[in-house]
């Protein structure tokens, strides 16, 4: 989606007419081409409109507003702060979930799962998202052995 909802939803109020336009957002489905990012199917922003840096640099999962709102690759990134939404834009890899921000152990099955924001992981620097709780207590019996197998199924996708 160009722009953010702040610069996006336009409302005139023509004089006594009451006139009043605006923009909707059409979701984004990540099925459609497998190399996007994951998105809520909802309202098509990246982690159900998460700040990906806040993870990092906060410790947890933050929710970001419209407008602080970035498209990386044809996905729209929230965040919390200005600063977090610089930062993202001066390295979007190194804030950006992996596998395209699909659940680890569901790609680590071969699986395009949604996420849960707040079932997440750190590792090696590198931000994993899980489809929920009880899923991401799975993958961590194994973690390095589901996240081999996860990027190498992330591979498989980006060749076909």
């Amino acid at each position: 989606m160009p722009g953010n909802l702040c610069t996006t939803a336009i409302v005139l109020a023509a004089a006594g007419l009451g006139l009043v336009t605006f923009t909707v957002a059409t979701p984004t489905d990540p099925r459609v081409d497998p190399t996007r990012p994951a998105v809520n199917a909802v309202n098509g922003v990246a982690i159900d409109g998460y700040d990906p840096v806040a993870y990092f640099v906060d410790g947890e999962p933050v929710k970001g507003s419209p407008c602080l709102e970035v498209d990386h690759q044809g996905v729209a990134y929230r965040f919390s702060t200005p600063e977090n939404r610089d930062r993202f834009q001066e390295d979007p890899t190194a804030f950006a979930p992996q596998l395209g921000g699909y659940s680890v152990f569901g790609m680590a099955r071969g699986k395009r799962y949604d996420v849960d924001p707040k079932s997440w992981d750190i590792i090696d620097g590198k931000l994993y998202l899980s489809r929920n709780k009880k899923v991401r207590t799975l993958w961590q019996v194994n973690p390095t052995g589901y996240l081999n197998s996860a990027e190498a199924n992330w591979r498989d996708v980006h060749e076909q």
